[in-house]
């Protein structure tokens, strides 16, 4: 697995990307579906497997006092996302900096002129950009008018309540 620091490190757009974004702390039941959609689908389209990722966590930069305890380091969290098949991951350096990037130069400037994905994956309650701004409609819009598919997975719930790194921490 290939493992870029920061998205303007890469020296051209991978091939064939089929990408995912977040944070993927732990790596638990929901992020394993993510996961293994984007591998699948990148097989279909013999092409790379990518995962978009933050360290430090974004909420250590912006509300540190609120910021959660992690469940993996970032070498673990690699070590996870190598085991399930993903090819490359970049992680962003997210600071302040990069937190004032709005939705839509996030996915213009970052995941468009950088990564060039065909097809994107995120989970349902993905939010992005200056605030927070950036949601799945917003996401969904920009997407196909730069060339690429956006699908939500939905949330995958152990008997009756939503798998997530809150709930698990």
């Amino acid at each position: 697995m290939r493992v870029v620091r920061g998205s303007d490190a890469l020296d051209k757009p991978l091939e064939r990307a089929v990408l995912t974004v977040g944070n993927f702390d732990g790596l638990h039941l929901g992020h394993r579906a993510i996961m293994a959609t984007v591998t699948e689908r990148a097989r279909i389209h013999q092409g790379i497997a990518a995962v978009y990722t933050f360290d430090p966590h974004p909420r250590k930069v912006l509300q540190p006092k609120r910021a959660p305890r992690l469940l993996t380091t970032l070498d673990q969290k690699l070590e996870l996302l190598e085991r399930v098949g993903v090819d490359v991951v970049v992680v962003e350096t997210f600071n302040e900096s990069f937190a004032r990037l709005s939705a839509e130069a996030f996915v213009r400037d970052v995941l468009y002129a950088r990564i060039r994905p065909l097809e994107v994956y995120v989970g349902y309650d993905f939010r992005y950009g200056r605030d927070r701004e950036g949601s799945m409609r917003t996401l969904t819009e920009l997407g196909p008018h730069l060339g690429f598919s956006v699908t939500i997975i939905p949330e995958v719930t152990v008997g009756d309540r939503d798998v997530n790194s809150t709930l698990i921490r």
